[in-house]
């Protein structure tokens, strides 16, 4: 049997969410007390995700249970690892002169169109 498309956003969401706050699979696997190939199996649709659960796995990703629900954009769906990483990492600079400066550096190597 096919895992619905709510079964497969809510797997998606958990890795996006999980990947922005720089957490393992192993980490919210002990946080939850399951195993990390059980993670691996909720964010790839593979297990169904049971209510209690998911709210044990949203409040170990500061999340609301609504958060699994919204549909996500198809923005959202297309972010790669390597894009959550530097979206997580971005946010964590405090200083504002370097953070606007990292984004001016982003902001011109997209328009130099630089392959």
């Amino acid at each position: 049997m096919q895992p619905s498309e709510l079964t497969k956003d809510i797997g998606m969401k958990i890795k996006t969410q999980r990947i922005l706050l720089g957490m393992s699979q192993s980490s919210l696997a002990e946080k939850i007390d399951v195993s990390f190939q059980q993670i691996q199996k909720y964010e790839n649709a593979k297990n169904h995700i049971s209510v209690d659960r998911l709210l044990q796995i949203s409040k170990v990703l500061k999340v609301g249970m609504d958060y699994f629900f919204t549909k996500m954009s198809s923005s959202e769906m297309k972010y790669s690892r390597e894009t959550l990483e530097l979206i997580r990492n971005f946010e964590d600079i405090k200083n504002n002169s370097v953070k606007r400066s990292v984004y001016n550096l982003v902001k011109s190597l997209r328009s130099a169109d630089i392959v």
